[in-house]
């Protein structure tokens, strides 16, 4: 029973013909996670702008969609259609010996597939809402979703950079747009606390 009513609310959502009837992840983390379907062949229609090597072992991968793009690049607000997207695919690294392997330029090397991977969404806001980006996890391995992660936990993190509109890493995307390089680097802290890249701008 709980399932049926799960997958009818899902479909009603889908059905929405404003993104504004989709709830934020303030009012409805579940509600507004099952309305973020997986973004298909993201690593073709999206900006890859920075790989981030941590000392845990982790390689993670940003990505950013056209119209998110072009918002940071106009300096305009993201667009509330569906389409402005944040997606970070999280990859442990290879290793040999319980040593990570490094490539030429002494990055880790990621193993093939990602563990998971991670989307942002910028929506219509909700009254009574702080802002509408929905958040939700996904399986690297077949896409689904990823049902132990804490999405909860990840909106509150990124509510403190309300400043960037709610996106940490728009200073490293700020510093591709300048250099039209991806940005790579060696962050010194383990699992998702801040680096120092992205305190470089306001």
């Amino acid at each position: 029973m709980f399932l049926w009513l799960r997958f009818s609310l899902l479909g009603l959502l889908l059905l929405g013909s404003t993104p504004v009837a989709i709830p934020s992840p303030q009012e409805d983390p579940i509600a507004a996670a099952n309305a973020l379907p997986y973004p298909e062949q993201y690593q073709q229609t999206m900006t890859l702008y920075a790989v981030v090597d941590r000392p845990d072992g982790m390689v993670r991968k940003l990505y950013v969609s056209q119209s998110a793009l072009q918002a940071v690049k106009s300096q305009t607000p993201y667009p509330t259609s569906g389409d402005a997207l944040y997606v970070i695919e999280n990859y442990r690294a290879q290793s040999f010996n319980q040593k990570y392997l490094l490539d030429a330029q002494k990055h880790l090397i990621p193993r093939a597939i990602p563990e998971t991977i991670h989307v942002m969404q910028r929506r219509a806001n909700v009254k009574g809402a702080m802002d509408n980006w929905n958040v939700q996890s996904f399986r690297g391995s077949d896409g689904q979703v990823d049902t132990s992660a804490n999405l909860f936990e990840c909106w509150s993190c990124h509510v403190s950079a309300e400043k960037r509109e709610f996106v940490f890493s728009r200073p490293v995307l700020q510093k591709f747009l300048v250099t039209s390089q991806v940005q790579r680097w060696d962050c010194p802290k383990p699992n998702r606390q801040l680096c120092n890249q992205h305190l470089d701008f306001p």
